[in-house]
Parts: structure tokens; C-alpha cells; sequence
């Protein structure tokens, strides 16, 4: 059914789209009329409210992320403050249970560990992975080191823990302010705040 020239609307019953024959063999589809529902529409993209909601779940994603970054800056801080207690005092039992004597050297940047070998030479430890070489974590830094009641020039903060425990007291700064780490003569390691008895 055409007609040349002229809009001629016929409905296709199973597209149910209302087909417009312009010209003879031309033929061009409609979205379907309003009174004929259509089961074949198919929305391509998105609608503006679902990109909306997205964008505001993104938006409550990264403002809990950088409320939570000065939290976890310091549990950091704290984790590492920890770790480090556990280490020296883990060093100080290994070295007293080996008979082998174990220093820890303070750098600027990182703190690590060695072994004084049968030749009399340090050598640096790379296992246990406990004491390997680790790096400090930004605000934390020794700021004094005090071995048997004797307090170590900053060019050469180390403790040597052999078969009796070292005594000492590690200051050191954080951004919450100084702590310390404090060894007995037990071998014990403990954590406190300056002015206050662990």
C-alpha cells in the first residue's frame, strides 16, 4: 500500500510500529503510537537520575575515604609503634636463647637488624622476615636512644642484644606526639608516653 509523495500510515501487527511509506520502497520505522504498547523497546544509556545516583555514591565513597585517611594514619602510626616493640623484644629472646648476639641499628630513613657471625663481622638478617630491613612510616623517627643508662650520639643509635637483656629507652616522635620503648633487664619490652611508668 503506497502512495507517491503522500504519508500513507499502515500498523504492522507483529512490530506493532506505525510504518510510513514516503516513496515507492522506502520505508521508514516510528517509535510505536501511544495506544499500542510495545514489548520490543529497548532504552540505550542511561536516564539522568541513575547517573545522578551514581555520581552521589561516588561522591559518599570519596568523602568517607578521606575522612578515614587521618584515622588510619594513625592506626598506622600505632600498628607500627607495636610491631616495633614486638621485634626488639623478639630479637632480645632470640639472641639470648642462640647465644648469638643481635644489633639493631637506627638509620634515618629505616631500622635492621644483624648477627655477629663466627668471624666476628656483622652481617645483616634477612629472615627471619621479622627482621629484615624496614623503612619508618612518615611522622614516626628516633629522637634519642639511651643503652644502659648511657644516651647514643644520633650517628650511632644501635642496641646489641646478646645472652643477658640490654636495658634501654627508645624516644621516639610520632604525629601525635613522643613515645617510648623501654626494654629491661628481663627482656621484656614495653610502650609509654613520656612522664608516665609503664
Amino acid at each position: 500500500m503506497s502512495t507517491s509523495g503522500a504519508w500513507a500510515p499502515t500498523a504492522s501487527r507483529e512490530a506493532k510500529v506505525v510504518t510510513l511509506t514516503l516513496a515507492p520502497g522506502c520505508k521508514h520505522r516510528l517509535l510505536p503510537s501511544p495506544g499500542v504498547p510495545s514489548r520490543h523497546r529497548r532504552a540505550n544509556g542511561f536516564t539522568l537520575i541513575e547517573l545522578m545516583v551514581v555520581m552521589v555514591i561516588v561522591g559518599i565513597a570519596a568523602s568517607l575515604a578521606a575522612v578515614n585517611l587521618g584515622v588510619l594514619d594513625r592506626q598506622s602510626a600505632n600498628d607500627e609503634l607495636q610491631r616495633l616493640q614486638y621485634v626488639l623484644q623478639f630479637a632480645s629472646e632470640r639472641a639470648a636463647v642462640r647465644g648469638t648476639p643481635i644489633q639493631v641499628e637506627f638509620l634515618p630513613g629505616s631500622y635492621r637488624f644483624s648477627k655477629l657471625d663466627t668471624g666476628g663481622k656483622w652481617q645483616l638478617l634477612f629472615q627471619p622476615r621479622e627482621l629484615a630491613e624496614r623503612e619508618w612510616i612518615d611522622g614516626l623517627r628516633v629522637m634519642a636512644l639511651t643503652v644502659d643508662e648511657r644516651t647514643l650520639p644520633q650517628s650511632a643509635l644501635r642496641i646489641v642484644f646478646a645472652s643477658e637483656a640490654t636495658p634501654f629507652t627508645l624516644q621516639l616522635s610520632t604525629n601525635e606526639g613522643t613515645r617510648l620503648l623501654i626494654g629491661n633487664s628481663a627482656g621484656e619490652v614495653s610502650q609509654s608516653a613520656p612522664g608516665v611508668t609503664p
